[in-house]
């Protein structure tokens, strides 16, 4: 589903209602059913918005990524519009600069951390960010406990188990009721699409790997991280599963596969609301 947003609405935020999250507006974004019974959660998942955002930049939409092709005041300036269409503080953004590997951070306040590819806080007010265009991004939420985390999970940390020891840590963290977890598995590239060389099919278990259909092995990411998911206890319900493919849906994702150097990123995003704005 998708929710919109007026362009150059709102102030910086720690005052939003949760009925804010669902203002009409002309910025397409995904909202998270799976947290939306949740006073004290929200999340979402920007979309490509080519012809509304940043019609005539170097990477046109709504770029939000920290290393693109893009000139770097470009994407924050990107940023900044869909922080303060969602009402919220620019400077309580956890942004991670991604490397592919399995590196969670735990933290308490805005910033860019680097060499971290998740990210967990119980902070309210603060909103943790993903950035992802193929990858899958994994958004986990124990409202509960007030806990949040947001992991990137491209192939590489995807079998470096970034997401169990994600898990893992929010469980030492006290996230520790596996049926309390709610998971949301954002768009990512889908295995028609994802053509890998026999080295790295290899690194995954034959079920989640096509050898048969396609010329060279094919994986599925996504159902990888899924199987991951219900191992560390979470059944199906409490996972929502986004299903589109960034490389396919060409008008609504940036893929790097697809588009090479020419691809922007989307943003996951996780937040705790302030318990006096609820």
């Amino acid at each position: 589903m998708l929710y919109i947003i007026r362009e150059g609405f709102g102030v910086p935020s720690l005052s939003f209602e949760p009925s804010d999250m669902k203002d009409e507006l002309s910025i397409e974004t995904k909202k998270i059913e799976l947290f939306k019974p949740y006073s004290n959660v929200f999340g979402g998942f920007t979309l490509k918005n080519t012809g509304i955002v940043n019609r005539n930049g170097k990477i046109p939409g709504l770029n939000c990524g920290l290393s693109t092709a893009a000139p770097a005041e470009e994407s924050e300036k990107n940023r900044q519009i869909l922080f303060q269409e969602l009402k919220l503080d620019g400077n309580r953004i956890s942004l991670a600069r991604q490397i592919h590997s399995n590196h969670v951070e735990i933290v308490n306040s805005g910033g860019i951390y680097e060499d971290t590819d998740a990210m967990i806080t119980n902070t309210t007010g603060v909103t943790l960010a993903i950035q992802v265009a193929d990858c899958a991004a994994i958004l986990l939420a124990d409202p509960e406990n007030n806990i949040i985390a947001a992991v990137h999970a491209g192939w590489r940390s995807a079998i470096a188990d970034i997401l169990p020891i994600t898990i893992e840590k929010l469980n030492r963290l006290g996230a520790n009721r596996p049926d309390r977890l709610l998971a949301y598995v954002s768009p990512c590239i889908s295995q028609h699409y994802f053509e890998v060389g026999k080295e790295v099919a290899l690194k995954f278990p034959d079920h989640f790997v096509d050898y048969r259909s396609f010329r060279k092995p094919h994986v599925n990411l996504k159902g990888f991280l899924v199987q991951q998911l219900m191992t560390a206890g979470l059944d199906l319900k409490q996972i929502q599963i986004d299903p589109e493919c960034t490389y396919r849906s060409t008008s609504r994702y940036y893929s790097y596969r697809r588009e090479g150097e020419k691809a922007g990123r989307m943003l996951a995003y996780i937040g705790l609301i302030p318990k006096h704005a609820v």
